[in-house]
């Protein structure tokens, strides 16, 4: 039926998403850690590529992929990790969230992600939106890739 959400299992126990889930009246802060299982379909370079947001409030506050990596949208520009990914690959990507984006992947130390702009403060920010999103961010932008996992503490 028109109008119905429905999320069809994906190869290796993931969910794909048509659109994103939406979780309203929640607000993610800084102070959490979160964990993702996700196999990212297509990954791409740019700020504004298509289905490369996963999780979380916009405009700030995004969990996603910027230029194949693991990134936080900030008020000063994503905050992104050093290792280039590739599209189709399982990963476990994990964010620690202090006053900092700190970033690991596939059980590696976390790291400071790599500031956007120099001098910019990579504080991480979550828009006041009133809603989370699972599988895109926001809500018109489906997240192309599966989601295995989501863990936030």
């Amino acid at each position: 039926a028109a109008g119905v959400f429905a999320a069809s299992a994906a190869p290796g126990g993931g969910v794909r998403f048509p659109a994103p889930l939406v979780a309203s009246a929640l607000q993610l802060r800084d102070g959490v850690t979160c964990f993702f299982v996700l196999t990212p379909a297509w990954l791409r370079d740019g700020d504004r590529a298509v289905g490369q947001r996963f999780f979380g409030h916009y405009p700030l506050g995004q969990f996603r992929f910027h230029d194949r990596r693991v990134a936080f949208r900030t008020a000063a520009g994503d905050v992104r990790h050093s290792k280039v990914l590739e599209s189709g690959t399982k990963l476990v990507a994990a964010y620690r969230l202090d006053g900092r984006v700190e970033m690991a992947v596939d059980g590696a130390p976390f790291e400071a992600g790599a500031k956007p702009r120099a001098g910019a403060s990579p504080a991480p920010v979550f828009s006041a939106s009133g809603y989370v999103t699972l599988g895109g961010c926001p809500p018109h932008d489906a997240f192309l890739g599966d989601v295995h996992e989501v863990m936030v503490s």
